[in-house]
């Protein structure tokens, strides 16, 4: 029972600081849902989640997926400040690649894009979404080496900006400004954007450690195999979306993105959890390498999957509440909650073993069960999708869930101890 009692536990160390400002930093979407059921219209809510997955997909593109570089980066040296030097020159390489490439991108939306604005590639549409992708960008990376460092209160502070900026920007542009759908897309843009300038200040006041192409093509060479990894991510959870688009079913569309952000707080906890135990197997892999990460694993595995049950539960027992939330144009999302949250528990074992995989450098068996359990949801979904609408949709994504899932246990399982310099 030790295990399972420790999240339980949590709320009396500072890691609840973090644990609660990660949660809060993702709840804009959640705060702005009654706002947004009654402005925009079902088929826009639909047209909103898939720019919202827009931004996602650039955002891994400008980076280069080299956040990914800067935990392994920091935790390579037994010395702390050593690596804490490597992550910041791994971070400001990355500041420096999103600007650049953002200023491109915009470029040739500006030239190239069609003059279309109720097309999510039209030229302001795409524009807006470089500029909203290269904030998530640059403003991930203060927390994303923060908790590295296990320092939840300053990383709390950049999650609380994340959520002030994302529900001020929509409440003043959606309710006081009332401009709809419009307002929906430039507050999802504008919000990163301004968390981004945070961001670069304190990128700037990290240990200086000069702009070296050694260390860009170390970490290159590290995060790269992961970027097949995130677009098959992205795939898994967007695809499904994109899909019933092209199929016609506007607004079932509508219905299931609403129904995906409603189970958003399942999949916030058990992020919350891991980003809080990434940083512990970190320290663990430092100390101990992979055997004493793998001595800790089963208990580790409990608490990923009591991360996930807990607040499964909680939501299915709330839903009333949620339907009187969401309001009655929206009621028909409801029914997609219970299926969405069954897709969401297999990624409790995922991000338990992921850990074993990623300290012991084994980046390329990640992307390939991320990569193998996309394709199956692309497949299954063009097959089920055109025919049974969303309910196809939840077939693909249990589907993708389950497969990753399984084939990541699998990967670590079979991984043995690495060599580090």
């Amino acid at each position: 029972m030790a295990p399972l009692s420790r999240p339980l536990a949590l709320w009396k160390s500072p890691a609840a600081i973090y644990l609660g400002a990660a949660i809060l930093s993702r709840a804009a979407s959640l705060f702005l849902i009654p706002l947004y059921t009654r402005r925009l219209t079902v088929e826009e809510y639909g047209r909103y989640a898939l720019f919202l997955t827009l931004l996602a997909f650039l955002s891994t593109f400008l980076s280069a997926g080299l956040l990914s570089a800067i935990p392994t980066e920091y935790f390579s040296d037994k010395d702390h400040a050593v690596g804490k030097r490597r992550a910041s020159e791994v971070s400001r390489w990355i500041a420096l690649l999103v600007l650049g490439g953002a200023t491109l991108s915009l470029v040739g939306a500006g030239l190239f894009a069609a003059n279309d604005p109720t097309s999510l590639f039209g030229r302001k549409t795409l524009s807006l979404a470089i500029v909203g992708s290269a904030g998530m960008a640059i403003g991930t990376v203060p927390w994303t080496l923060l908790r590295s460092e296990q320092r939840p209160y300053p990383a709390a502070a950049f999650q609380l900006l994340e959520f002030t900026t994302m529900t001020g920007a929509g409440l003043l542009l959606v309710l006081v400004l009332r401009r709809g759908y419009e307002g929906a897309i430039e507050a999802a843009a504008l919000a990163p954007a301004v968390n981004a300038l945070a961001a670069l200040i304190y990128i700037w006041r990290l240990p200086k450690s000069g702009l070296h192409l050694k260390r860009l093509r170390a970490a290159l060479r590290f995060a790269l195999p992961f970027l097949p990894h995130f677009v098959a991510g992205w795939l898994l959870g967007a695809s499904d979306l994109w899909i019933l688009r092209r199929a016609g079913f506007a607004l079932e569309l509508g219905s299931y993105s609403l129904a995906a952000q409603v189970v958003a707080p399942v999949s916030m906890v058990i992020t919350a959890w891991n980003l809080h135990m990434a940083a512990e197997m970190g320290a663990c892999f430092r100390a101990d390498g992979i055997p004493g990460m793998r001595s800790r694993l089963p208990g580790v595995r409990l608490t990923y999957i009591a991360s996930a049950v807990v607040p499964g539960v909680a939501l299915l027992l709330g839903l009333p509440l949620v339907a009187s939330v969401v309001g009655e144009r929206f009621e028909s999302a409801i029914v997609f909650v219970p299926f969405l949250v069954l897709a969401i528990l297999p990624n409790a074992l995922y991000f338990a073993d992921f850990q074993i995989l990623y300290y012991s450098g084994r980046s390329w068996r990640i992307a390939g069960a991320t990569v193998a359990a996309a394709v199956l949801t692309v497949v299954v979904g063009l097959l089920v999708i055109p025919r049974y609408g969303a309910y196809g949709a939840v077939a693909a994504r249990v589907t993708g869930a389950l497969v990753r899932s399984l084939v990541v246990v699998h990967s670590a399982g079979k991984t043995t101890d690495v060599t580090r310099s």
